[in-house]
């Protein structure tokens, strides 16, 4: 499967700079706190329908960074997914609020990004 999550990543335009340890169960107890869900639905992600699905989690660390206030952000992709399928995945910005955005391809992001900071 880890295959999978880099020619995924990598068909949105990104550039894996290195795994981040073992894919790991999801926490099912998180279905039961639904401001966690929404946070991730906010982003893109509805992970309520995959409760009870064995859904597991993979990071990997991005070559590519963000450029915000002087300072490179790293970035940081979580794939979810099931035994079958890619369920979806979003990306963490450091010291960033929110702290997950949607993944999407690569040129999109920054745009998404810049835009909303009015800073090309």
């Amino acid at each position: 499967m880890i295959q999978e999550h880099v020619k995924y990543i990598e068909s949105l335009g990104w550039t894996i700079e290195k795994a981040r340890g073992d894919a790991t169960p999801f926490d099912e107890t998180r279905f039961n706190f639904p401001e966690f869900l929404q946070v991730y639905k906010n982003a893109g992600l509805d992970l309520l329908p995959y409760k009870g699905q064995n859904l597991k989690t993979k990071s990997y660390d991005l070559k590519d960074k963000l450029y915000d206030n002087g300072k490179n952000l790293e970035l940081i992709v979580e794939i979810f997914f099931t035994d079958k399928q890619i369920v979806g995945g979003v990306i963490s910005i450091e010291d960033y609020i929110p702290g997950i955005v949607k993944l999407e391809e690569k040129e999109q992001f920054y745009s998404h990004f810049y835009s909303r900071q009015g800073n090309k």
